[in-house]
């Protein structure tokens, strides 16, 4: 699942207890390897609680949100960043 002593990225961190034992949030390591990024996905240390062990990005099983989507990559791992809004509405046709 991608966490510490695991083998394989063969599932979703937490999802193989059977062989990786209980995963916490905290235990994610980037040093495993990593899924396939894809478009808009982003794993970066540049919030100011990185690697404190404890996934602070308000993405899916985080344990808080003080920091921007995908900014807390060891803690949190990979996220998929929402797709941007259009930045002009369509114009109607004339």
């Amino acid at each position: 699942d991608g966490g510490s002593n695991s083998v394989y990225f063969a599932c979703g961190f937490g999802l193989d207890c059977d062989d990786c034992g209980l995963r916490h949030h905290g235990t994610f390591s980037p040093d495993t390897p990593s899924p396939p990024a894809s478009p808009g996905a982003v794993c970066i240390d540049s919030c100011w609680l990185a690697s404190d062990g404890i996934c602070d990005d308000g993405g899916t099983s985080s344990d808080y949100g003080e920091c921007d989507l995908g900014t807390d990559c060891k803690d949190c791992g990979w996220r998929v960043l929402p797709p941007s809004p259009p930045s002009h509405p369509p114009k109607p046709p004339s």
